[in-house]
C-alpha cells in the first residue's frame, strides 16, 4: 500500500498495541524482584514500545492534517470513535515506562519533562475526545443495538487513566518543591471522578443492550474484555491517588482507601469470569477472526493484572500472587499470539488496509 494510503486509512485502534504492550512490559519490570530476568525483559519491551509509539504517531498526525475527511468519519463511527482515545493513555502508558525503569538512564529531568508532556497530552485528549463521542453519540438518532458494545468503555479508561502518570507526577513534582503538585493531584481525581461515572453509565448501557439484544459478531468478542480496563486502571489509579494525597498532607492514612480499591479490584472476578466464558462461547461457535480488535485482549488484562499484583502485595496474600502469576502467564501467552499475528498482518498489509466497521444506521 502506497505512503499516501496507509496514513489515509491508518486505524486509531493501533494505539492499544501500545497502551498493551507498555503496560505489559510494566508487569514484567515488576516480576523483576522474584525473577531478575524479568526486569530486563521489561525494559527490552518498553524501548520497542516507545520505538512503535513514535512510528505510530507518524500516520496518526497525518491524517488530521492530510486526510481529515476519513479520519471525521473514523470519529463519528459509534464503534471506531471510541478508539481515538487510545492515543493520548498510550502515551500516557509510554511515560510510565519511563517513570518506572528510565530514570537511572534517562535522568530524573527528563522523566520529568517526559510526564508532563504525557500527563498534559492525557489530560487534553481524553476530556476532548471523550466529549467529542460523546456528544456525537447523544445528538446521532440513527445508531443502532449493535454499534453498542464494551468498545464505548475506552473513553472511561482514557480518563480513569490519566492518574497512571499524573501520580508518579505529583510525586516528582513534590520531591522537586513545585507548587503544582496540589493542583496536577486535583486535576487527577477529577479526571478519576469522570471515568470512573462514566464506567457505571456507559456499563449500565452495554449490559442492557447485550441482555435485550443479540450478541455482537464474533469478530467483537475481544471487546468484552474490555470491562477488565476501567476495573484495573481504577484500582492502581485509586492506589495511587491515596498515597500522593497521603505524601501532600490531604489524608493521614490510606488504610481506607486501599480497602475501597479492593472493593473495586474483586469486581474483576466477574468481569474475568464474563470474558472467558462469552469467549469460549464464540469459540465452539466459529471461532474469534483475528483482526486488530484482539489488543483488546490484551490492555484491559494488562491492567486487571497490574492492579492484582498491588493488591496482593498490601495484603500479603501468597493465593492473590498465585493468581496474579496465572494471569500473568495468560497475558504472556495472549500479548505473543496478538502481536505476533499483528506484525505479520501489517507486514502483508492486510491491517493497513481499511478495516470492517459495524453499521452505523439499522
Amino acid at each position: 500500500m502506497p505512503k499516501q494510503g496507509l496514513a489515509r486509512h491508518f486505524s486509531p485502534a493501533w494505539f492499544a498495541a501500545i497502551m498493551g504492550t507498555g503496560g505489559f512490559a510494566n508487569i514484567l519490570y515488576s516480576w523483576g524482584n522474584l525473577w531478575p530476568a524479568s526486569k530486563y525483559l521489561g525494559i527490552s519491551l518498553a524501548w520497542l514500545n516507545a520505538l512503535l509509539c513514535v512510528i505510530f504517531l507518524i500516520p496518526w498526525l497525518t491524517r488530521w492534517f492530510a486526510h481529515f475527511d476519513q479520519l471525521r468519519h473514523d470519529l463519528d463511527h459509534p464503534v471506531m470513535g471510541n478508539f481515538f482515545v487510545t492515543m493520548p493513555i498510550g502515551i500516557v502508558i509510554v511515560a510510565t515506562n519511563a517513570a518506572l525503569m528510565g530514570r537511572n538512564f534517562l535522568g530524573p529531568q527528563f522523566v520529568l519533562i517526559a510526564a508532563w508532556i504525557a500527563w498534559l497530552t492525557g489530560v487534553v485528549g481524553a476530556f476532548l475526545l471523550s466529549v467529542y463521542v460523546a456528544h456525537h453519540a447523544l445528538t446521532n438518532e440513527q445508531t443502532p443495538p449493535q454499534a453498542l458494545n464494551f468498545a464505548w468503555l475506552i473513553t472511561p479508561v482514557a480518563n480513569i487513566g490519566v492518574p497512571l502518570i499524573g501520580n508518579p507526577l505529583v510525586g516528582m513534582l513534590k520531591q522537586s518543591g513545585s507548587a503544582a503538585a496540589n493542583t496536577v493531584l486535583l486535576f487527577n481525581l477529577a479526571f478519576y471522578g469522570v471515568g470512573f461515572f462514566l464506567f457505571l453509565f456507559i456499563g449500565a448501557m452495554v449490559l442492557s443492550r447485550l441482555v435485550r439484544h443479540p450478541l455482537p459478531p464474533a469478530a467483537m468478542a475481544p471487546t468484552f474484555w474490555i470491562t477488565l480496563g476501567p476495573i484495573g486502571v481504577g484500582t492502581v489509579s485509586l492506589l495511587g491517588l491515596a498515597d500522593m494525597a497521603k505524601l501532600l498532607g490531604f489524608l493521614g492514612s490510606v488504610d481506607a482507601v486501599y480497602l475501597l480499591a479492593a472493593i473495586f479490584w474483586g469486581f474483576g472476578f466477574w468481569g474475568l469470569g464474563i470474558a472467558l466464558t462469552l469467549s469460549w462461547y464464540y469459540l465452539k461457535r466459529g471461532g474469534i477472526p483475528f483482526s486488530l480488535s484482539w489488543w483488546a485482549f490484551i490492555f484491559p488484562l494488562v491492567a486487571y493484572t497490574m492492579a492484582s499484583q498491588k493488591i496482593a502485595s498490601y495484603f500479603s496474600s501468597s493465593l492473590i500472587l498465585v493468581y496474579t502469576v496465572f494471569l500473568t502467564l495468560l497475558l504472556t501467552f495472549l500479548w505473543l499470539v496478538t502481536f505476533i499475528r499483528s506484525l505479520g498482518g501489517a507486514m502483508s498489509g492486510k491491517l493497513l488496509e481499511p478495516q470492517p466497521q459495524a453499521p452505523q444506521q439499522s
